[in-house]
């Protein structure tokens, strides 16, 4: 998801200089990691970066600092709440610059908690939010089943959470039926070894140093627009 950001920000936002507002917190702290590391390979320099603890009411402190590094663009990484304060204190700053976020918002709670403030916020997602993006007909298959399935059984279309729970258990049944096993260390080989799979999520291939599986080109950006998404062009 970084990367599919990093080149959206590189290739279709055209700017250089970011600055990363990002939760201390483990998932927050690694998502910093992993745009350091990235950020390179596409030309971008992050010009500052500032942290907040999950619970946080108020960024506009951070907010402030990061202003003051002239970023052409603004990465948050985090899950709800902190992005929709975040949102919610840039409007308050009047300070107008995109807002690329985390698939860690990729749900309707963010625009929920941001309100209006969610307006022209964009972040990567798998492709569950917009099927139509699809183009491969084995993938399209499965995630046709689970949407369908899913919304039969819950009466609401799934997010992309969703149809991580529904690979993993996927991705765990095809490597235990493979290994013919169910020790550990047998199940970690079949996993290891498996292409090609298609999930709700991506085709997946793994390897022994490969555990994400899926490619950039699997993971789709998202822009929110008078409360609903869109594709990012």
């Amino acid at each position: 998801a970084v990367e599919r950001a990093m080149q959206y920000v590189a290739e279709s936002l055209k700017v250089k200089k970011i600055a990363v507002l990002y939760d201390e917190n483990a998932f927050g702290s690694s998502g910093l990691a992993q745009i350091e590391e990235v950020t390179g390979t596409y030309g971008l320099e992050v010009v500052a970066k500032e942290s907040y603890k999950t619970d946080e009411t108020d960024l506009t402190a951070q907010l402030t600092k990061l202003r003051g590094s002239n970023p052409e663009a603004l990465v948050v990484w985090g899950t709800n709440p902190g992005p929709a304060v975040a949102a919610k204190n840039l409007k308050q700053l009047a300070w107008s610059l995109p807002y690329v976020g985390s698939h860690g918002i990729a749900n309707f709670k963010f625009i929920e908690l941001a309100g209006d403030a969610a307006e022209g916020v964009v972040f990567p997602s798998t492709k569950i939010l917009f099927p139509q993006s699809i183009t491969d007909s084995g993938q399209q298959k499965v995630i046709d089943t689970f949407i369908s399935d899913y919304t039969e059984k819950f009466g609401e279309a799934p997010n992309h959470f969703a149809s991580h729970g529904w690979d993993a258990i996927s991705l765990l049944v095809k490597a235990i039926e493979e290994a013919k096993s169910t020790k550990a260390e047998d199940i970690q080989a079949a996993l290891n070894a498996i292409t090609g799979f298609a999930g709700a999520d991506g085709i997946f291939t793994f390897s022994p140093t490969d555990h994400d599986g899926l490619a950039v080109s699997d993971l789709i950006m998202v822009k929110i627009e008078g409360g609903k998404w869109v594709l990012a062009q």
